[in-house]
């Protein structure tokens, strides 16, 4: 019988369940304000995550996405310019470079951390380039010291795409607060999930917090009178006033995914995931990184007969998926194995009849308490192709 187990990567009726009551009564105070544009309860929620951040403003944008934007269009990119950023992230990351008309210069990844590597990024640098565009991905801070002393040697400022790492911190600082700029997003599955679209802008630069706060609101400085061109990037009272609910658990929630995934890693320890190279945090502890948001992936591949890689032999759509540690799969998921007497026959994703090395893939859900299916589960499945089984197979089902 197959070996099938699914794992939800997040469960956001489990997580509303747990706040529903707070969250209404926040809502309908809401409700009964109609105050659903800005507002007080806006400026309270930037004002909590300035705090939880560690910079003097935060500014409610409507996206992530727009977040992005409107940190450029401070620094007045446009045409001509290049902004250097990572080629491994969300698409929206080089997408806001263009909608302006830029160029994004792609500085290659430290193929451990995923980030972009800071010995190639002076390289990437040219006399058009306006801005630095780290990605913090997974929840796991770029090397950032580094990045700033070769900002500051170049005179550019630094954009951190935090996107998915809202309460992450390097050396002591939370991302979002070393660079010029930080942008956030709200989308629903991220660590902080809203009820719809969301995002945050935050700077410790207070000309740079104005024209934010103009650019959002289509470059109106007072009523009806605009010194610059911007958008409708506001977010809105309705999204702040959930997302300012869910703030104070954030950390609670990434300590108890944290033990969680302690207790997969013990029982897995060929699976564990590698140490940063020189010394800095090991991936993914939250006690090191302080991490909320990880979904480490083991690399899942395979071996023909003889040890050697069949790869070259065979088309791209037959090859077994790899995904580097730290990346996500596609939601439902993970190892399927199959016994056929002494052993594993290969699945929908397999090699073709040939051996494989029992290797493993999977992910962690992203928040505390929403994962569905028992630990033990999963890893008893995993623990059978571990016990001498030569011939095991992990498979990426959609």
């Amino acid at each position: 019988m197959p070996l099938a187990v699914p794992v939800p990567l997040l469960d956001l009726k489990k997580q509303y369940a747990t706040l529903r009551d707070e969250i209404r009564s926040a809502t309908d105070d809401l409700f009964e304000s109609q105050g659903f544009i800005l507002g007080p309860k806006v400026e309270a929620f930037e004002k909590a995550i300035a705090e939880y951040v560690g910079v003097k403003h935060a500014i409610g944008m409507s996206s992530g996405t727009d977040a992005q934007l409107a940190a450029m269009m401070a620094l007045g990119i446009g045409p001509g310019d290049d902004v250097v950023t990572s080629p491994y992230t969300f698409f929206s990351t080089a997408g806001a470079v263009v909608r302006l008309g830029a160029r994004p210069v792609f500085c290659d990844i430290d193929p451990v951390t995923c980030n972009v590597d800071p010995e190639k990024l002076a390289k990437a640098i040219t006399p058009k380039t306006k801005a630095i565009q780290p990605v913090h991905l997974y929840g796991q801070c770029a090397d950032m010291d580094p990045i700033l002393a070769v900002a500051k040697a170049k005179g550019v400022p630094v954009i951190e795409d935090a996107c998915q790492s809202l309460g992450s911190a390097y050396k002591g600082r939370k991302a979002g607060s070393m660079g010029e700029f930080g942008a956030f997003s709200f989308f629903p599955s991220k660590n902080l999930g809203g009820f719809g679209d969301g995002g945050m802008v935050t700077t410790n630069d207070d000309g740079f917090a104005t024209t934010l706060r103009a650019l959002r609101m289509h470059g109106e400085t007072s009523r009806y009178h605009h010194r610059l061109v911007g958008g409708n990037f506001r977010l809105d009272a309705l999204q702040a006033v959930v997302l300012h609910v869910k703030l104070p658990h954030l950390d609670s929630w990434a300590e108890g995914q944290a033990t969680e995934r302690g207790r997969d890693r013990a029982a897995l320890p060929r699976a564990r995931g590698p140490d940063i190279r020189g010394g800095r945090d090991r991936l993914p502890s939250r006690s090191a990184w302080s991490a909320p948001r990880l979904q480490p992936v083991c690399r899942a591949g395979c071996r023909g007969p003889a040890g050697g890689s069949e790869r070259a032999s065979r088309p791209a759509q037959d090859r077994p998926r790899r995904l580097l540690p730290g990346s996500a799969p596609p939601p439902g998921v993970l190892l399927r194995a199959r016994r056929e007497g002494g052993g594993f026959s290969r699945g929908r994703a397999g090699c073709h009849g040939n051996p494989c090395t029992a290797s493993v893939s999977g992910a962690c859900p992203v928040t505390e308490g929403l994962r569905r299916v028992p630990p033990g589960a999963v890893l008893e499945g995993i623990g059978d192709c571990r016990q001498g089984v030569t011939s095991a197979r992990a498979l990426l089902l959609t």
